[in-house]
């Protein structure tokens, strides 16, 4: 599932490595690893693009990791007998990678082992040959959070820091959660009751990009290695204080199986489903592999709370105002000739703005309380959550349907 338009450009680094015969300074390390060459030259392109030399750079180290990670797998395959040497150990390997640099090429002495998942020396000593960068408060962008680069699948194919993902529009993994309060969005179809309450925020008018504009996910960038479920425990608890996916992050979520129809969800007290799909967002601002996740708000146990220097206002809105809101935010994107996606039809209905009865002695009550409220069919969401919400919509319409996602 592809949001937006992504331009058609193949770019194709020569990468060549290879097994190396014994030197005399793998002594330092130990004898018995074996010597390998990663030597990344030249980069070919197609479809008439122009690529920054500063990119350049970024994707030799990404394809430096790559081959390093096939000569991981290389290494674990077991003897055949034909000039393998079964005393030496294969476990770790020493690595010379010649790379670009901005003003001719170098060469790096590394251990294979310093690029394992649970290792970052590896990776910031790649990028730290091309530290020319720094960020505002004067910091290393090798020093950086590392992020992991992906491709459409979201495969990983290496890591970076975070500066040059935002810097070069990089592709990368991220988690999106619609916030439900008190019951699951997804049971809610399935059982044909009245949908919950979704959580919508605005921006600050200060944010670097999107001010002052809404979105109806919780979103963020998985760290590198990061398993996309602890991401979306740990993004709901920094951006509402929503902490209680945090005590099952390493164990299973809700499970949901089958149709939206039929679906099959196991009760524990997890907030947080297992993933429900990916989805692609490609927009001139960002370029993420998106895990769409839902999160269960007990009203009464958790309490929103949000930075102020991130949130202008947040509150809980009927599912009916949230796909109308959004449906024209769509529309006026579309016609200013902004929207990266296709315009859904067919359009929702305006939603009735009234106290809606559930089940005997419960009332949910949307509240025409203060101007975010009250101007809804005016909101302007984030171009990249709309086609989250998008993605979302179509997820829900095959689950229906009992189409296979």
């Amino acid at each position: 599932m592809v949001d937006g338009e992504c331009p058609a450009c193949r770019l194709e680094l020569r990468c060549r490595w290879s097994r190396l015969s014994p030197l005399p300074d793998e002594k330092e390390y130990d004898d018995d690893l074996s010597s390998w060459s990663i030597d990344v030259r030249e980069i070919v392109v197609e479809g008439g693009c122009d690529v920054p030399g500063g990119l350049s750079l970024v994707l030799a180290r990404i394809a430096a990791q790559s081959a390093a990670s096939e000569i991981a797998r290389l290494l674990l395959l077991p003897p055949d007998g034909e000039g393998r040497e079964p005393d030496r150990r294969r476990d770790d390997a020493l690595l010379y990678v010649s790379l670009p640099l901005s003003d001719g090429e170098g060469c790096q002495k590394l251990l294979l082992s310093d690029l394992d998942d649970d290792n970052d020396v590896g990776v910031r000593r790649l990028f730290a040959s091309m530290d020319d960068d720094y960020d505002r408060a004067g910091r290393r962008h090798s020093e950086a959070e590392l992020v992991d680069m992906v491709d459409g699948t979201g495969a990983v194919l290496g890591s970076l820091p975070r500066p040059y993902v935002h810097a070069w529009n990089v592709l990368h993994r991220g988690v999106g959660l619609l916030v439900s309060k008190d019951e699951d969005v997804l049971r809610s179809l399935d059982d044909g009751r009245t949908m919950p309450l979704v959580y919508v925020h605005r921006r600050t008018s200060t944010k670097r990009i999107f001010p002052s504009l809404y979105d109806m996910f919780v979103g963020g960038v998985s760290c590198r290695g990061e398993r996309s479920r602890t991401t979306a425990a740990r993004e709901v608890a920094e951006e509402l204080g929503l902490g209680r996916a945090l005590e099952f992050v390493d164990g299973g979520g809700m499970t949901m199986t089958g149709s939206a129809t039929t679906t099959t969800i196991q009760e524990n007290d997890d907030p947080l489903s297992d993933e429900l799909f990916k989805c692609t967002v490609c927009t001139p601002y960002n370029r993420c592999v998106v895990s769409v996740f839902s999160y269960v708000a007990r009203d009464g146990e958790e309490v929103i709370s949000w930075q102020d220097e991130e949130v202008a206002w947040g509150g809980y809105v009927p599912y009916d105002v949230v796909e109308y809101a959004a449906y024209a935010s769509i529309e006026r994107l579309a016609n200013r000739g902004d929207w990266p996606g296709i315009l859904p039809l067919p359009p929702p209905p305006p939603p009735t703005i009234t106290t809606t009865t559930t089940t005997p002695g419960e009332v949910l009550t949307w509240e025409s309380d203060n101007d975010d409220k009250s101007q809804c069919d005016s909101w302007d969401f984030v171009p990249d959550g709309l086609l989250v919400w998008d993605a979302w919509k179509s997820y829900v319409r095959n689950q229906r349907r009992g189409a296979v996602v």
